[in-house]
């Protein structure tokens, strides 16, 4: 993962990152994605393009690409993920 600050971050840290955030929020705090774009790279491979807002929070607003895989066994595989910081967002 790279956020938006340019940081890097492996699946380890994301996952204790989200598991830290669960219900830390207010309940007026809504994570809102949209203008998805999605484009087949291979038989089982996908990069997938979204619009990232933070309902509640301003200033967080990202565009992010993920790369995504299918796995034999069912499910998705996120391979890579890049947040680009996108503040123009949070006025539309």
């Amino acid at each position: 993962m790279i956020h938006p600050n340019g940081a890097r971050g492996d699946k380890q840290a994301a996952v204790s990152s989200f598991a830290r955030a669960y219900g830390a929020k207010p309940p007026s705090y809504a994570l809102e994605i949209g203008r998805i774009d999605t484009r087949m790279l291979g038989p089982d491979l996908c990069l997938a393009t979204y619009e990232e807002r933070h309902r509640g929070e301003r200033g967080r607003a990202r565009i992010a690409s993920a790369v995504l895989r299918r796995r034999p066994q069912g499910g998705i595989e996120w391979l890579q993920l890049q947040e680009t910081p996108a503040p123009h967002l949070d006025n539309e």
